[in-house]
C-alpha cells in the first residue's frame, strides 16, 4: 500500500472527481436541476481541487517519510486540508440527500415556452 501514498493516487482521483463536479452543473442532463444543487456541485469541485492541490504540495515536500516544511506551515496546511475534506463530505452528502437530485425538473424549476 506504500505505492498508493507515494504516488498520490487519492489526490489524482480527487482531481478527476473535481473536474467532473466542476463541469457537471453545465451539462445537458443537469440543467433541469435547481440552482442550489448545481452550485453545491460546483463548490464541491472547487473544494476537491483545493484538497488535492494541498495534498500534492505536502507530497512534494516529503522526503523519506519526513517533511522539509517548518512545523507551523505544516500544521496550517494539514489542518486546512482536513477542513476542506470535511466540507467536501458535507457538500457531497447534501447533494445526495436532496430529493431534487433524483427527480430533476419536478421541484419548482419552470421552463419558458412560447405558448
Amino acid at each position: 500500500m506504500h505505492w498508493y501514498w507515494q504516488y498520490g493516487v487519492s489526490y489524482w482521483l480527487a482531481a478527476i472527481g473535481s473536474l467532473i463536479f466542476l463541469s457537471a452543473p453545465f451539462g445537458h442532463n443537469t440543467r433541469r436541476l435547481p440552482a442550489a444543487i448545481r452550485a453545491q456541485m460546483f463548490l464541491l469541485g472547487l473544494i476537491l481541487l483545493a484538497w488535492s492541490a494541498l495534498g500534492w504540495y505536502l507530497l512534494a515536500h516529503s522526503v523519506d517519510g519526513t517533511t522539509s516544511l517548518a512545523p507551523a506551515p505544516l500544521r496550517i496546511i494539514e489542518h486546512t486540508k482536513s477542513l476542506l475534506a470535511g466540507i467536501a463530505i458535507g457538500l457531497f452528502s447534501s447533494v445526495l440527500l436532496n430529493r431534487a437530485f433524483y427527480s430533476p425538473g419536478k421541484h419548482g424549476v419552470q421552463h419558458l415556452t412560447n405558448q
